[in-house]
């Protein structure tokens, strides 16, 4: 018993012994708190050509865009300098198509990536409007400002989700 406790001991330690030379510096990372890590590779952002709102958050930088606010194919769109931005506030946006006037003045802070914005706050004639928080957790998404949002979904690619009561198939005879 007293060989395999010292067999044991002499393994964990060895193991501690050789991990704690390959340590690494963690990367630099983000200047801003996250509520999910980006997933960036060798330092890049990846080119989205149809970003989601979430991936607007992750890789947008924040920045204020001011110009007119107009609706097409039932998106909201800031255009600001000659550039249109498509504004991803989520359900909130989706389900309240009376929050702003059509082709109306309005300032839109918040995280933008290429023609993309996921606004913190929409101003407008009409009142500011809030949607994301400024560590990139959507508004809409549960309690506590986004604690039940799900970390991954299904947004891209088919989704596959699992059957929750699925009959066993009948024997073959």
């Amino acid at each position: 018993m007293k060989t395999v406790l010292t067999a044991l001991l002499l393994v964990l330690a060895s193991g501690l012994i050789f991990s704690a030379g390959e340590l690494e510096e963690p990367a630099a990372g983000p200047t801003r708190n996250y509520a999910l890590q980006p997933a960036v590779v060798d330092g890049e952002i990846p080119d989205i050509d149809d970003p989601v709102g979430r991936e607007v958050s992750m890789y947008g930088v924040l920045g204020t865009l001011t110009g007119n606010i107009y609706t097409m194919k039932g998106e909201w769109f800031i255009n600001d300098s000659g550039i249109s931005y498509e504004m991803h506030m989520g359900p909130i946006g989706h389900d309240t198509p009376d929050m702003f006037i059509d082709n109306t003045p309005g300032t839109a802070t918040g995280f933008i990536y290429k023609d993309h914005i996921a606004p913190i706050t929409v101003e407008t004639a009409n009142g500011t409007f809030s949607f994301w928080r400024e560590d990139g957790f959507p508004l809409w998404a549960g309690g506590e400002g986004g604690a039940n949002r799900v970390a991954v979904q299904g947004e891209r690619g088919i989704a596959n989700p699992a059957p929750m009561f699925q009959r066993a198939a009948d024997p073959v005879d």
